[in-house]
């Protein structure tokens, strides 16, 4: 306040105007007094003290022994202690505010860091679950897996890994018969529809191929009686002897592969077997075979040759008798075993057709190959014993040979039908009947 003189601060005591060093220096030379005498608080000077030796603390205070903290100050005379206190207050708030903002900045990134572990937690979980299923996806494929190959600990001391090289490598089961088996003859005996599609021949009369197949299994039914199991047969000619020259000038056409696999699939469907019979005129019996190359795959198919129909350059269907040689039997055979053994199958029937004994010059050349049955069919037509005078010509030395009869269901060639229990007197007794 105006007229009162003030120190500003603990070491900013008031100038004097005018002095030279910038601090005053008081009347009469006196120092000022020692700034420990109160504790660090600087007074005034003694010349402002008053008379009588009181202090100016001592002039303050009221009678009573009332000190001058203890009275109210008016606004304005703060001393240096309350001007010295209040900036500790303030920095102690300040201080506390600090605290508090960095105590709630530490919840704040404990709470982040504890939802982070949430999840994270959560995050592993569903991890360990997936990964879980998958495991137990897996382990059971690869249990089915074992159980389907055979798999497992076992006996013999094998382990694993090589129990299943073992099955990878094991070849898969060799083709069956239509019936089972891989063994036509000896074993079975086969009964045979024979005929041309489109004739009055017993097979293709009806271009039926599903009637024809219910036709000879009733007629194979007949021999079951006889002791041996019986096979009914297609024997359908593939290769026709024709009276004029064809494209190729061999008097012969072959059939469509179309019909052929028409029969086929009667075959299949009622598990019987398929002859493919060959007529050549002027050709030979090798290509033909070969252009239905692709049937012979199927287990079931087998070939038939007919040297009657296997004429030569100058000669006629129906006007000449044809013949074999036992060198162009060979060939087909020899294909045919090769053929067999190339794709695993089983025996295939291979017939060859004689009623004279002149069809096969040199029978005696011709060789039996392994995986064919090899039949020597006798087509003798006539009377009763006619056929029977012809059937021991034919068999006489035929041994090495599977014997066959056929029996002709027009009164033309047959006037008399053989029975089934008549065939089966024959001697030696037939192990191929076909019916034409």
């Amino acid at each position: 306040m105006p007229g009162e003189r003030r120190y500003e601060g603990r070491d900013n005591p008031p100038r004097r105007r005018g002095s030279s060093r910038g601090r005053e220096i008081p009347r009469g030379g006196e120092r000022p007094p020692s700034r420990e005498g109160s504790r660090g608080a600087v007074g005034p000077p003694d010349r402002d003290r008053p008379s009588g030796g009181e202090s100016s603390t001592d002039r303050d205070r009221p009678s009573g022994g009332e000190s001058s903290t203890d009275r109210v100050r008016p606004s304005g005379h703060e001393s240096s202690a309350d001007r010295e206190s209040a900036p500790a207050v303030e920095s102690a708030a300040d201080l506390q505010i600090t605290r508090d903002l960095v105590a709630r900045q530490r919840e704040i990134t404990r709470r982040r860091e504890d939802a982070r572990r949430r999840r994270r937690a959560a995050r592993r979980r569903r991890n360990a679950l997936v990964w879980g299923v998958f495991g137990c996806v897996v382990a059971g494929v690869v249990l089915v897996v074992l159980f389907a190959t055979g798999g497992g600990s076992g006996s013999g001391g094998a382990s694993q890994p090589q129990k299943n090289a073992a099955h990878k490598t094991r070849p898969k089961p060799p083709p069956q018969l239509p019936r089972g088996g891989r063994t036509i003859l000896p074993g079975h005996r086969v009964v045979a529809y024979y005929g041309i599609v489109g004739t009055t021949n017993i097979l293709g009369r009806t271009n039926n191929p599903n009637a024809d197949a219910e036709g000879v299994e009733r007629q194979a039914r007949a021999y079951a009686k006889f002791g041996e199991p019986v096979l009914p047969a297609f024997e359908l000619v593939t290769t026709i002897a024709s009276p004029y020259p064809g494209p190729q000038g061999t008097y012969s056409s072959p059939v469509d592969p179309s019909t052929v696999a028409r029969y086929l699939a009667a075959a299949r469907r009622h598990k019987l077997l398929l002859i493919l019979d060959f007529q050549p005129g002027r050709g030979e019996f090798l290509p033909e075979v070969k252009r239905y190359a692709r049937f012979l795959r199927d287990p079931a198919v087998g070939v038939g040759l007919d040297p009657e129909w296997k004429l030569g350059p100058t000669e006629l269907p129906d006007q000449e008798l044809g013949s074999a040689s036992a060198a162009s039997i060979n060939a087909v055979s020899n294909y045919l075993s090769r053929f067999v053994a190339k794709h695993r199958l089983p025996q295939k029937l291979f017939i060859i057709h004689e009623f004279r004994l002149s069809e096969l010059p040199d029978r005696n050349k011709i060789l039996i190959r392994p995986g064919l049955a090899t039949v020597l069919q006798m087509d003798g037509l006539g009377t009763v014993k006619t056929k029977l005078e012809s059937f021991r010509q034919v068999t006489r030395h035929a041994k090495h040979f599977q014997i066959g009869f056929k029996v002709f269901l027009r009164h033309v060639d047959d006037p008399v039908t053989m029975t089934p229990k008549q065939v089966m007197k024959l001697h030696p007794q037939p192990a191929y009947i076909s019916y034409q």
